[in-house]
């Protein structure tokens, strides 16, 4: 507002994990997602710690960033580290030198400056005393206003596509050369057209971090038909996908039925923004509509959950509350009630396919980018094992499948994080097929799902690579398919923690279902962080819902209409076509 220059500092072991108020994860995904669209020149600088999505939360998402140099910057402390290691090597039964462990981990995370900076996470080095900057230290603060100034004028030049950058870059190499003189001051202001390419420039660079760290073994026909959707949209805020971020309505499809019984015998509610145009255009009858919808383009029937095998199909399963249900035949549980408790309506844990299967038209699920894949980009012990153990039980390449699918008469563009893969955890590979498939959503001009099975966050022997691929990398890719119309909506399936609930999960339209849990750290993480107990039911789906998290909460059942529902209310009556007006 003020056109002002923002400097940003951030040093913070992590955030605290709460879910009260606000809660952690709903404010770093929003500080992310502000960051990555902000229309003034951002300059980072990180001053001390560097933890997880805490320090991203402070504006690691800008246009320049600085990073003194004996700051660290990491997925995870490395004290963090080595307690998950330990209990990892423990359960193994692999010998191991605690104190040689312990000793060890900060080089197996790579996390100094210098790691950082040849990984092309940063921009620059602010070089410190040996012990470190006191106040005293006035060269210290000499040399990082001289950073700052530098790289507010790179900033601002590039951004008006300045002919005199090279000169100026020759003339002001560094603190020593220049006696800590700036040679040269160019205007900070900017005009509208040069706060747009800002934008675009932080947003392309940006949508390099973690490049080129991930497996890959796409043929070149396919990248090439993977882009052949033309170029993507100008980052413009449209009027409609405006609207759409502030109108926030909260209603599942009952709550349509509802609003629509009391109003449509008068016809009031026709052609209303309450009731989707697409509905009311063809019938009165909400619940006719999709009963026919669902005669027509049906789920697949034939799909057999995986947790259904010969040696247990006549057998009983009990629900795990103390509600005092009675037990299920395991074969109609899945196959008729799709794993939800007849007498309680607890959701069992299923499968990733059990989702797609049951969510999306029989046949019209495809896979794309499975020959994208994680590798062990630090040489972090034992990673290399671990990855090939989640390849085999999973038969995928890392944690995220990215698909197309037919939604009744609708195509969409999903994503969803797989519990079966290393507890759906995110490394570069992963990242990298999140914002593939976004990009698709955005040049097909298709409407976006994401979907949760299972996420514990970002991987931590991915480190800070896999920090800032899987938490701002996406989160900037999903900003632009926003800000040019797009309408992404979450669904959290199962458990949800850490990193994606903190980035690019925690958009305006978020769906849970019953019985998964949500929040920014588990139990046992907030336990030993913070040494207090917290309520069993902390985590709880329905917990986050009142605190104003959630749009809303669906049966595994009801999830296929009511998505439904919610993408087609955007979508024109006569058009396949969502959403894109310009």
């Amino acid at each position: 507002r003020t056109e002002c220059v923002a400097h940003l500092f951030g040093g913070t072991p992590g955030a605290k994990p709460i879910e009260e108020g606000r809660g952690a994860a709903p404010g770093i995904s929003s500080n992310i997602h502000g960051t990555t669209r902000a229309r003034t020149p951002l300059i980072f600088t990180n001053y001390n710690q560097g933890g997880s999505g805490g320090v991203l939360s402070t504006g690691f998402a800008a246009d320049y960033r600085l990073m003194l140099e004996l700051a660290w910057l990491s997925a995870i402390s490395p004290e963090g580290a080595y307690s998950i290691e330990t209990r990892w090597l423990k359960k193994m039964g692999i010998e191991y030198e605690p104190e040689e462990l312990r000793k060890n981990m900060p080089s197996n995370l790579a996390i100094t400056a210098d790691d950082v900076k040849r990984m092309g996470l940063i921009d620059r080095i602010v070089e410190e005393p040996p012990l470190g900057a006191r106040p005293s230290d006035l060269t210290f603060f000499q040399r990082l206003r001289y950073e700052l100034m530098r790289a507010t004028d790179i900033t601002v030049m590039r951004a008006k596509n300045d002919k005199g950058l090279e000169s100026y870059l020759a003339a002001n190499p560094d603190f020593e050369s220049t006696n800590g003189e700036i040679e040269g001051y160019p205007r900070w202001l900017l005009n509208s057209s040069q706060k747009e390419k800002l934008v675009e420039i932080r947003r392309a660079k940006l949508r390099k971090l973690g490049e080129d760290m991930y497996s890959d073994e796409r043929t070149t026909e396919q990248i090439k038909d993977q882009a052949s959707g033309g170029p993507r949209h100008k980052s413009r805020l449209t009027k409609p996908a405006f609207s759409l971020l502030k109108r926030g309505i909260k209603h599942t499809i009952d709550g349509v039925v509802e609003r629509a019984e009391e109003g449509l015998a008068e016809g009031k509610f026709r052609g209303h923004g309450l009731v989707p145009k697409r509905l009311t255009a063809r019938t009165g009858d909400i619940r006719g509509h999709l009963q026919s919808l669902e005669e027509k383009y049906s789920y697949d029937t034939s799909y057999q959950s995986k947790l259904v095998t010969p040696e247990n199909i006549n057998g009983a399963v009990s629900c795990p509350t103390d509600n005092g249900c009675v037990d299920v035949w395991r074969k109609m549980l899945y196959e008729k009630y799709a794993g939800i408790c007849p007498s309680c309506e607890y959701h069992f844990p299923v499968e990733p396919e059990f989702l797609l299967a049951r969510w999306f038209n029989a046949g019209s699920v495809e896979l794309f980018n499975e020959e994208i894949g994680d590798i062990n980009n630090l040489g972090f012990p034992y990673y290399d094992q671990r990855l090939k153990a989640a390849q085999k039980k999973s038969g995928h390449k890392s944690s995220v499948l990215t698909f197309k699918a037919k939604l009744y008469d609708i195509d969409i563009i999903g994503s969803m994080l797989i519990g079966t893969f290393w507890g759906g955890t995110i490394d570069t590979g992963g990242a990298e097929k999140i914002a593939l498939a976004i990009e698709m959503a955005e040049r097909e001009r298709k409407p976006y799902a994401q979907i949760v099975h299972m996420s514990g966050g970002v991987r931590i022997q991915g480190s800070a690579p896999a920090l800032c691929a899987g938490m701002v990398k996406t989160s900037s890719v999903l900003g632009h398919y926003i800000e040019v119309g797009g309408l992404p909506i979450s669904i959290f399936a199962g458990k949800t923690y850490a990193g994606g609930p903190a980035s690019f999960l925690g958009i305006p339209r978020i769906f849970g279902l019953h019985s998964a849990e949500y929040g920014f750290a588990g139990r046992d993480v907030i336990m030993e962080t913070t040494g207090e107990d917290i309520p069993e039911d902390y985590h709880s789906i329905e917990l986050a819902r009142e605190r104003g998290h959630l749009s809303g909460i669906w049966r595994r059942d009801d999830t296929r209409q009511n998505l439904y529902c919610e993408f087609v209310q955007f979508l024109p009556a006569k058009s396949k076509e969502f959403l894109y007006y310009g």
